[in-house]
This record gives structure tokens, sequence and C-alpha cells, in this order.
């Protein structure tokens, strides 16, 4: 089976530690969908093959790939050319990507995805206390992947906590206001849909999940799956000062809803 014409693109939003490169693992099993992970990332570099790099340098110009600033500059700038060029190199009729606060400029999301009609979006969510978390240890470890940091224990500051917790909450509300006024979008759950269920069962419920927007997708034989880097079951546990931190927290009265919001599940 393949997807409907019109659909040729899956958005997942999202912020950082949500569970999506695990998700991204999932979506590149199908065989539908060509998963690219995040494409419009200021430094990382995406991996592309020869063909996505020869289609994207026919619109960016001869040496811009090359030049891994000039590159990432040109697709950050260039979202919808960027995904026309893969979709036309790619032998996937399904480009996946993922787009966090920090990819793009909300005029260009507006523009160039959110108006489009052959993109469908999915909503990744997670308990944001255990992002915040998760993306300190992240910056202790020196590195956001293939990391086992359960015996990592972090000392949250209530500042950058609050400052952090702001910019995500905005991010969200703005993407369910703009989602709901542009039409049907999936919602995906961490703690419902991704942590620790089997691949089959997780990767099947997101398959019933994109099928209303118009994804017409293929179990996969085999399933890629991603491995939790943290163990600890209770996230007050990974933290080393987290009794402090809450009190902290909790006694500024514009800090203590920011908490409540955080620690709800998504």
């Amino acid at each position: 089976m393949t997807s409907k014409p019109h659909m040729r693109f899956l958005c997942v939003l999202a912020m950082p530690r949500t569970g999506s490169s695990h998700l991204n693992k999932l979506l590149r099993s199908i065989p539908e969908i060509n998963a690219k992970s995040e494409l419009f990332h200021k430094r990382v570099q995406v991996v592309l093959a020869p063909r996505e790099l020869r289609e994207i340098e026919k619109r960016a110009g001869v040496g811009t790939v090359a030049d891994k600033d000039a590159f990432a500059a040109w697709r950050r700038a260039n979202p919808a050319a960027t995904l026309e060029a893969l979709r036309d190199a790619g032998r996937n009729p399904i480009v996946a990507f993922k787009v966090f606060p920090d990819h793009l400029r909300r005029p260009l999301i507006e523009e160039q995805l959110f108006a489009r009609g052959d993109i469908g979006f999915a909503v990744l969510r997670r308990r944001p206390i255990e992002c915040f978390i998760s993306s300190r240890k992240a910056l202790q470890a020196g590195t956001f992947t293939l990391i086992d940091t359960t015996d990592l224990k972090v000392a949250l500051s209530p500042g950058e906590f609050a400052a952090w917790a702001r910019t995500m909450r905005q991010w969200y509300r703005w993407i369910r206001r703009s989602l709901d006024a542009r039409g049907p979008y999936a919602a995906i759950s961490y703690e419902e849909h991704l942590d620790g269920m089997p691949a089959e069962r997780s990767l099947t419920e997101i398959v019933a999940r994109l099928a209303p927007l118009g994804f017409d997708l293929t179990m996969p034989a085999a399933i890629i799956e991603g491995a939790r880097q943290d163990k600890e079951p209770r996230y007050q546990d990974r933290v080393a000062n987290w009794d402090a931190f809450e009190a902290e927290v909790r006694a500024d009265p514009d800090s203590a809803p920011l908490l409540d919001w955080a620690q709800r599940a998504g």
C-alpha cells in the first residue's frame, strides 16, 4: 500500500528529549517513509544520500552542501525547498522529519509548513519535567545520544527551569492553536505510546493515529527501535536536589504553575 497522492510529508512537532529519536527509528522502519530526523538543526548534520545532496544543490547552488554551516543555514531558511528536494530524490513516497522550537522561525513554519496540504502533522508530548531533567543530564554528560545516564544525578536550577518551561509551554500552546485552526493532527504521547512498549505494539498505535491524516502505511517485517537512556523509574530520583528544587519553585507564585504544567504527562 502507498500513501494518498497528496500526503507527501510527515512533520513531528516536539521539544527535545521527548523520545523523538525513538519515534524516528520506528518511522524509519516503515517502507513508505524516508525518516530524516532533525533536518533543520543549526549544528547537527543530518545524514543524506548522494542523490539527495545533488537534488538540494540544484536548488541551493553549487558548493552550498560542501560548507556545513552554509548548508545548515540554507536548509533553515528554505524548509519547503529542502523537503521538495528530498521528496524528488527519494525512493519513498513520504519524507518524515521533526521540528523543535529552535529549528525554524515561526513565520516560516506557518508559511512553508502549516499552509501546505501535503504535510501531515504529529505532536509528540512527554512529561515536560522529564524532558528538562534529561536535557540537563545530556549537557552534563556532554552527549545527547548513545549513553546510559541512569547513574548520573543532576542538580536543577529553579531559574533555569522557569525560563525553559515558559518557552516550552508557549511552544506547545502555539502549536495547538495553529493546528486546531488548520485541521486534524495526530497526538502522540511518550508515556502512552512509546515508553516501555514492545516496538510492534508501539508502531501499530502510531500508524493507526496517522491513518486519519491520509497516511496509508504498511507495518514492516522488522522494526528499528531505540533504547531508553535513563532507566530510573521516578524522575525525582534522577535529581540530586529534588526536594530543595521543588520547594524553591513552589515558593515562587510565578514558577509554581510552571511546575504543575511540567509534571503532567504528555
